[in-house]
């Protein structure tokens, strides 16, 4: 059902923004009768559609923020009452009334991710940095919350006896492991500090989100000679081709950067310079020296110590097994060894004894190449 449910949403925010042009005259009408209701009621109660999906023709902008701070102080009153619970805690009473806490906050989450991710603009990105640390802060408000640790601490401590079935153990154990993780166990010098990172890093992450987004758009491959696009199918062509129109440039062909480093067009453009720029356009996108490099935003996280100071939290807050490793360090190991560099030194590795000509640079990865190492191989 979540599966299903966040397929609906992601194919309904592309349909909102396929539609935008045409719903013009309708669009009007509806933000006449949104007029007057409060900002951000859409999200006061469920949806009535299937499976609750957006109502995304009720939905303005104007919405979102309004809608996330009333979220915000919603689950506080919710949680707040569960922590001064004066009744012995139980699963009903603590943990089951834990999870109905925060509804109207994740409706509102759920549509704001989508659009921020998919169809965002200049008034969300700005909800976004001004609600990143607010949203942070209230989840740190919620895990820090020595009261309500407390009975979750009291619970786990009595799990074995409180004849659980599977899946209440299991959400009594998950609940458990992420207070521990979010710092609920450490010291209260030690969680000013964590709150206090906690707050940077999420101011951190947003603008570095956007600065590789706006730079990914400005980073577009401009060509100009059809003949440089060689081993494109038609299709491809007349796409770059419809690119550079909507940039207003003539006669030439535009390749738009994806989300990725290594472009999905590098395995058939024929032209290596072409593709050795295109490589390039992707790899340092975000390193042009402009307002959209993300190495000073980088930077302020080993300039404040955050590396540093966050493992040293971590170690002493992760005292709890997952599937990926007991401790903090043996996790980062687990990282570390499926890094990129292990790979391409795996690869080079495996390459080096052939007699093969053609080196292992990312300029030279095409289909046809890289068919050549397999049949080698």
């Amino acid at each position: 059902m979540p599966i299903l449910r966040s397929l609906l949403l992601g194919a309904a925010v592309c349909a909102l923004g396929a539609g935008l042009a045409q719903a013009a005259p309708a669009a009007h009408a509806k933000a006449k009768a949104h007029h007057g209701a409060a900002p951000g009621a859409v999200f006061a109660q469920p949806s009535p559609l299937f499976l609750h999906a957006p109502q995304f023709d009720k939905i303005h902008d104007s919405d979102f923020q309004p809608a996330i701070e009333q979220g915000m102080a919603r689950q506080k009153a919710e949680i707040t009452r569960i922590a001064n619970d004066p009744a012995p805690p139980t699963f009903d009473n603590t943990l089951a009334a834990m999870e109905r806490s925060g509804q109207m906050l994740d409706r509102v989450n759920e549509v704001f991710s989508a659009l921020t991710g998919a169809n965002t603009n200049d008034t969300l990105q700005k909800i976004e940095t001004e609600e990143s640390p607010r949203l942070a802060a209230h989840s740190d408000w919620i895990h820090l919350n020595p009261k309500l640790f407390a009975r979750v601490q009291s619970l786990y401590d009595r799990r074995e006896s409180l004849s659980l079935d599977p899946e209440q153990r299991k959400l009594l154990e998950v609940t458990y492991e992420d207070f521990v993780r979010a710092g609920a166990k450490l010291s209260p010098a030690d969680q000013t500090r964590l709150k206090a990172l906690n707050g940077q890093l999420s101011s951190l992450e947003t603008a570095f989100e956007h600065k590789l987004l706006a730079a990914g758009k400005a980073g577009a491959l401009v060509v100009d000679d059809k003949a440089k696009l060689a081993g494109l199918s038609a299709e491809q062509i007349t796409a770059a081709s419809r690119a550079a129109e909507a940039r207003g440039l003539k006669d030439k062909w535009v390749i738009v950067l994806q989300n990725t480093t290594q472009h999905p067009l590098q395995a058939s453009l024929a032209n290596r310079a072409v593709r050795q720029r295109l490589f390039e356009a992707s790899w340092t996108r975000a390193e042009k020296g402009d307002a959209n490099d993300t190495r000073p935003t980088i930077a302020r996280n080993s300039v404040n110590g955050f590396s540093s100071l966050t493992q040293s939290i971590a170690r002493r807050a992760f005292r709890t097994t997952s599937s990926f490793g007991s401790t903090a360090d043996s996790s980062s190991r687990l990282s570390r060894n499926v890094s990129r560099k292990s790979r391409l030194a795996r690869l080079r590795s495996c390459a080096f004894p052939i007699a093969f000509l053609v080196a292992v640079i990312p300029t030279r990865w095409r289909s046809a190449e890289l068919g050549k190492i397999k049949t080698v191989i």
